[in-house]
């Protein structure tokens, strides 16, 4: 008996669901290897009326769901990689009949979950390739169809909202259209709000449902909507954690492009930086000021969470400024108005001062450890490698930039950069990175250079390390010097 006979019978109740099963299960096997099978059972139109009304009746079976699934199987192996099936697909209507029965069947059982993987499948294979069935995607943005995916994405299972990933993926690559409606529409923002929620979730085991993720959003952000996604995504209590991962993206895509300036960092994206970076280095100041101000025995009012992404934000925006700045393009020459503009050097200076406040410790914090809203101490530690940013960022500003290197010593950066000639295991490489800001704050200025000459070492710093070492440091004609400490030294 063909597939068609077999559907027939079964609408016409000649046969039960659970004996159909049996016959589709051999059908789906051999339209694996049979490739002659699987074109000429996309090709008939018979097949195609009876499978489409076959759905609605097995979805109300109550013994249905495997048969169901069974069918939907047989539609996607048919239609992949074979135009014609998939536009014959389309004319009888496959695609909303199979979201209609998504649709019913979002909650449920373990084999529900496996109807919406396979039913998406489905859907993914009659349009990937079909610029008639690509039409639809302006369905889906615009009208309460597209809210299916937008719940699927969201998923606790992995591989239905694979699935959905990579529907979305073919749905968008190669265009630009379909690209723009889902980073400008309502139904397109639940999406990628669903996506990046996906990667903050997963971004520790990199799977391939991050790197499906990843690709979607790198994708809008090259098409120039990285400055509609922020938006998109963002809420009023400030940065959250899908603008962090989607930030984190376009640091990565920055650094790929090392000497060059990616091609979406357009004025738009520039200024919105330059902004972030203000906004976010006021709130931290606001925050070590708090911190400090809050005493031992009283919670502070700020949240950790607040906390962690004000400084995992801050070190992003600062690593891909100072990135760009540095590119020998004439692009950032605009870059660099902005920042001055924006007075950014004033903003980040004064962000190193505050940070300068919190005591210095080189202890090197664990990867276990995380910030505590009730304790000073503990606080601090949401803050490693912000001051590297911060020297990193000072000194692009004045590299061969006269303007700003008098600016930095009006605004007393001088002094903050020299006292970053240190080691510090919570900012890496900071004293050559320090040593590196100096050098271009002083280059071809004489005011600059008499400064540093006029300074007089007062004092040898005692720190824990040298304790632990058994050292003493002590000043002798204006060097330090290290001798072995005496026993009654350290009583």
């Amino acid at each position: 008996m063909t597939i068609v006979t077999l559907l027939e019978d079964y609408l016409s109740q000649k046969l039960l669901s659970n004996e159909l099963q049996v016959h589709l299960d051999e059908a789906i096997k051999r339209s694996l290897t049979d490739h002659v099978f699987r074109l000429e059972l996309g090709a008939s139109q018979d097949f195609w009326s009876l499978a489409l009304k076959t759905l609605p009746r097995l979805a109300e079976d109550p013994n249905g769901i495997h048969s169901l699934i069974g069918v939907v199987k047989l539609i996607r192996n048919c239609v992949a990689g074979q135009l014609e099936n998939q536009k014959l697909a389309c004319q009888n209507g496959a695609i909303e009949s199979i979201e209609t029965v998504l649709e019913k069947n979002r909650d449920g059982s373990e084999e529900r979950v496996l109807l919406l993987q396979v039913g998406t499948q489905s859907i993914c294979n009659i349009i990937t390739g079909n610029p008639t069935g690509l039409e639809v995607w302006k369905v889906w943005m615009t009208t309460k169809r597209g809210t299916l995916w937008s719940t699927l994405v969201c998923m606790e299972d992995e591989k239905v909202v694979m699935s959905v990933l990579v529907l979305v993926l073919n749905s968008i690559r190669n265009s630009t259209e379909n690209s723009k409606l889902l980073a400008m529409t309502e139904n397109g923002h639940q999406i990628v709000h669903g996506i990046l929620g996906d990667l903050e979730r997963l971004h520790d085991n990199e799977s391939k449902n991050f790197e499906l993720g990843c690709t979607v959003i790198r994708q809008l952000v090259n098409g120039g909507y990285f400055v509609d996604l922020l938006n998109a995504v963002g809420d009023k209590s400030g940065l959250n954690g899908r603008q962090i991962i989607l930030i984190k993206l376009v640091d990565s895509q920055t650094h790929t492009h090392k000497d060059s300036f990616p091609e979406f960092m357009r004025h738009r994206e520039l200024e919105a930086l330059c902004n972030l970076l203000k906004l976010l280095s006021q709130r931290a100041v606001l925050v070590i000021k708090q911190v400090q101000a809050s005493e031992a025995d009283q919670k502070s009012d700020l949240e950790v969470e607040d906390v962690s992404q004000v400084y995992t934000g801050l070190v992003l925006v600062l690593q891909i400024l100072t990135t760009l700045n540095m590119a020998e393009v004439e692009q950032q020459k605009s870059l660099k108005r902005l920042l001055v503009q924006k007075e950014t050097l004033d903003s980040v200076t004064d962000l190193l001062g505050q940070l300068e406040t919190i005591p210095f410790t080189a202890r090197k914090p664990t990867g276990s450890e995380t910030v505590k809203n009730d304790d000073p101490e503990a606080s601090k530690l949401g803050f490693d490698y912000l001051k590297r940013e911060c020297v990193r960022f000072i000194g692009a500003m004045c590299f061969k930039d006269f303007d700003m290197q008098e600016k930095i010593r009006h605004i007393g950066g001088i002094p903050l950069i020299l006292s970053q000639c240190r080691i510090d295991d919570n900012n890496p490489y900071i004293r050559e990175y320090a040593v590196l800001a100096i050098r271009h704050i002083l280059e071809n200025n004489p005011e600059n250079q008499r400064l540093i000459e006029e300074m007089k070492p007062i004092a040898a710093a005692q720190t824990p390390e040298l304790d632990e070492m058994g050292l003493k440091a002590t000043l002798v004609d204006g060097k330090v010097k290290l001798t072995k400490a005496r026993l009654d030294d350290n009583e």
